[in-house]
């Protein structure tokens, strides 16, 4: 019960952090912010992590806390099921780049486009999607 419990509100959380990405990346867009469209990658990153996490969870593992450890878990369930990811991208290949393109480039160094943004943060909404379907 506290399994299925811990996945629903990590997944819910990953939800909610997406939704708040995409309104501060979209106001930021539209007001030339930023630091606004920087948040807003910023919680898309967030949001990739509470679903990371909330796959672990729904694996049967421990939760992740570092970015390693993380993208490890993923690497190890990709593994685990590798037919039920079939015809999906590597999560693990969406992870990193999650990280480095939103958190890294993007959050704390202050180097993108938006175009580009614009595809990464739909991405998230797709990772999310995958996670649940998983």
């Amino acid at each position: 019960m506290k399994h299925n419990g811990t996945y629903n509100k990590l997944i819910k959380e990953a939800e909610t952090f997406y939704t708040l990405a995409l309104k501060e990346y979209n106001t930021g867009k539209r007001k030339k912010d930023d630091k606004t469209i920087r948040q807003g990658a910023e919680k898309a990153w967030n949001a990739a992590v509470q679903a990371t996490k909330a796959l672990a969870i729904k694996s049967g593992k421990n939760i992740p806390r570092s970015f390693n450890a993380q993208l490890l878990r993923i690497r190890e369930i990709e593994k685990d099921k590798k037919s039920i990811i079939n015809g999906y991208p590597l999560l693990s290949n969406m992870f990193s780049n999650f990280a480095s393109r939103l958190h890294g480039n993007c959050f704390y160094h202050g180097e993108y486009r938006t175009d580009e943004l614009d595809i990464h943060i739909e991405d998230v909404k797709q990772y999310i999607h995958i996670i649940k379907n998983i």
